[in-house]
């Protein structure tokens, strides 16, 4: 299942760089958080396109949060 998605996402990605897509956002727990270094492998020199890979659900001491990855060129950022 995550070859298939891996492919897949990855096929997304090389779409969007060869359509000059600047902005790219996944839905929300669509991307597994498995997939998100190869995602970021996968933007390192490119400074045209911001990904945003869903988010994802993340336990601190006392609650649950829900984080977005937002990787561009090669980096990642998790909102909250």
């Amino acid at each position: 299942y995550n070859l298939i998605l891996k492919k897949n996402v990855c096929n997304v990605i090389n779409y969007a760089k060869t359509s000059n897509v600047n902005l790219l956002v996944f839905p929300e727990l669509s991307i597994p958080k498995e997939c998100i270094p190869h995602i970021v492998e996968l933007t390192k020199g490119n400074k045209d396109l911001i990904i945003v890979a869903g988010s994802h659900y993340y336990e601190d001491s006392n609650s649950i949060l829900n984080q977005s990855p937002i990787i561009y060129n090669g980096s990642v950022i998790y909102t909250h």
